[in-house]
């Protein structure tokens, strides 16, 4: 007889496992994605506005759905030249939001072709209201907000890849 609850439910090692990864995601110690290849490989966005200086951004790159979702969440700060690029299998209508976002950020969408199809310029941090352009793309740049009206990043703004791996083929 137990006078006090429940008796304790005995865990397999995989639940433990999960568990431990839990704790440890919720710690911030671990994060898939974080620490990629594409990261390590020195990849590159370069922006080329018209009549201005073609501008250079070192990107983490995000192609997974979990990386995707997590993207830049609870990061304090961007430095400025630096941002995350998200990797889609395929153009379609893309929307982001801020939740747990702690920075704002403009966020430059690209079209399959290279192209900037338009921009969110300071997006408000730590909200979920939808974050998108008309129309379609494939990639997302997202930086320091302020970023792209500094470098004059407008819709039809030519867009370089350099060690940027292929869009993931979901």
């Amino acid at each position: 007889m137990m006078l006090f609850g429940r008796m304790p439910r005995l865990r397999s090692p995989l639940q433990k496992c999960h568990t431990g990864l839990t704790v440890l995601l919720l710690l911030g110690i671990w994060a898939p994605g974080t620490f990629s290849w594409a990261s390590a490989a020195n990849s590159r966005v370069i922006l080329k506005p018209t009549g201005k200086p073609a501008v250079t951004v070192a990107t983490e790159v995000v192609a997974t759905p979990w990386d995707r979702e997590r993207g830049l969440m609870f990061r304090q700060a961007l430095e400025p030249n630096k941002g995350m690029l998200f990797l889609f299998p395929r153009s379609t209508h893309l929307s982001f939001w801020m939740r747990n976002t702690l920075i704002p950020l403009d966020m430059i969408f690209i079209t399959p072709q290279k192209r900037v199809l338009g921009v969110v310029h300071q997006a408000l941090p730590l909200t979920e209201e939808p974050r998108e352009v008309p129309g379609d793309s494939q990639f997302v740049l997202e930086v320091a907000g302020g970023f792209a009206k500094k470098h004059g990043i407008v819709e039809g703004t030519s867009v370089e890849f350099l060690s940027v791996p292929k869009p993931p083929t979901e």
